[in-house]
């Protein structure tokens, strides 16, 4: 197939496609180059949150004194719905945009030679003929109904989302509960799976890239041999872990609420979840090291190798009686010199991974922002502040 690099044919978007985003397209919620407009996740919000809450209503399980028995006290759910999906179906555009950039980035740094272009053409078109799949949009949506409705009943074994079901039972769903079931949790669970899948492609993408004859230039200043620019994905990533996270913050705020929970009984759920942002949303930048290895080693070979010969040329001139005076340091060869070293210091500098501790930490940031309420409900407020004192001053 023939692509014109910049056409909409070749644009490298990942949400910008499928059956789902031609439905909401249609009825006029996102736009061909915004596929998380802002009407899309207002209307999503409120089509899984408002119709529960008047059902709750009707039913008296909208709010009660103990956490997690009605709708409004069940935190997880809140986090879920008013937090997770409108923030990860916002996050869709800017994820896209990300990936146009970056392919652009690819061709016009010179990390891929003009020789590897069609490859990396055909890679694109690859991966985003994956995400146009009907089949996999469908397999998204049953995975969707199916876990929506064991999440359910799973809390419900465990004393959670009494709300659900009639008379505090855990079989006869209410009339909130069959909402839960068959639209607001499905609806949620939908964009996640659509993350998670588009994510999947994101580490397709940048395995096969990996494996391209890429261009790595040692010296380059940004320390990744260029690939630095891969690390403003880690940004777009930190809102869609706050996304990811915000029904996890919910369910501890619930638990602390509800059942006394201490910091100890929910710090192995805390690291696990944090441990799984990385490896979803880091992992990817992981696959460069490979490439940035081997660059490294023969930049290491090739610059040390010149810098020995520059040395030895220099000191044989240099390092004589009555070579050199107050004069010399103005001499071309000290400054030829001193680049020289400057410019091999960065070789000797430079990374194995593309991303630095500060990126990860914008990531974590992220996934950190939907835990500040609940570090509230640990902590009082004012050993937090002087806590915050103690570090700044």
């Amino acid at each position: 197939m023939s692509v014109v690099r910049g056409s909409p044919v070749h644009r490298f978007s990942l949400f910008n496609r499928g059956p789902l985003f031609d439905l909401t397209h249609r009825a006029g919620l996102a736009g061909p180059d915004n596929p998380g407009h802002p009407r899309l996740w207002l209307v999503v919000t409120a089509v899984a949150w408002l119709p529960l809450v008047l059902l709750s209503l009707a039913e008296g399980k909208a709010y009660g004194t103990a956490a997690g028995t009605t709708v409004l006290s069940d935190w997880g759910l809140t986090g879920r719905l008013l937090v997770g999906m409108p923030l990860l179906l916002a996050a869709q555009t800017r994820f896209d945009r990300l990936l146009a950039w970056v392919d652009d980035c690819f061709c016009s740094t010179g990390l891929v030679s003009a020789e590897e272009h069609p490859r990396l053409d055909q890679l694109v078109l690859s991966t985003t003929r994956l995400a146009s799949s009907t089949i996999a949009e469908i397999a998204i949506l049953m995975v969707a109904l199916v876990q929506s409705s064991f999440l359910i009943y799973e809390a419900a074994a465990h004393g959670a989302m009494q709300w659900a079901f009639v008379d505090g039972g855990t079989r006869l769903l209410s009339r909130p509960g069959w909402w839960a079931v068959c639209i607001a949790m499905p609806l949620s669970t939908l964009v996640s799976m659509r993350w998670l899948w588009r994510m999947v492609l994101w580490w397709r993408f940048c395995w096969k890239v990996s494996r391209l004859r890429l261009r790595i230039v040692p010296s380059h200043p940004d320390g990744a041999g260029g690939l630095g620019f891969l690390n403003l994905s880690l940004m777009v990533f930190a809102v869609a872990a706050a996304g990811m996270l915000a029904s996890v913050s919910g369910h501890f705020a619930t638990r602390i609420l509800a059942a006394g929970a201490g910091i100890s009984d929910l710090q192995l759920q805390f690291l696990g979840g944090v441990l799984g942002i990385l490896i979803i949303f880091a992992g990817p930048l992981v696959l460069f090291t490979r490439t940035l290895v081997r660059a490294k080693v023969a930049g290491i070979a090739g610059y040390g190798a010149l810098v020995c010969q520059q040395g030895q040329a220099f000191e044989t001139r240099w390092l004589v009686p009555g070579a050199g005076d107050a004069q010399s340091l103005a001499e071309p060869d000290f400054s030829a010199r001193t680049d020289l070293n400057s410019v091999a210091q960065l070789v000797y500098e430079m990374r194995l991974t593309v991303f630095r501790g500060r990126h990860l930490l914008v990531l974590l940031g992220g996934a950190a922002v939907p835990f500040v309420p609940v570090a509230f409900l640990l902590v009082p407020a004012q050993e937090i502040f002087q806590g915050l004192v103690g570090l700044l001053f």
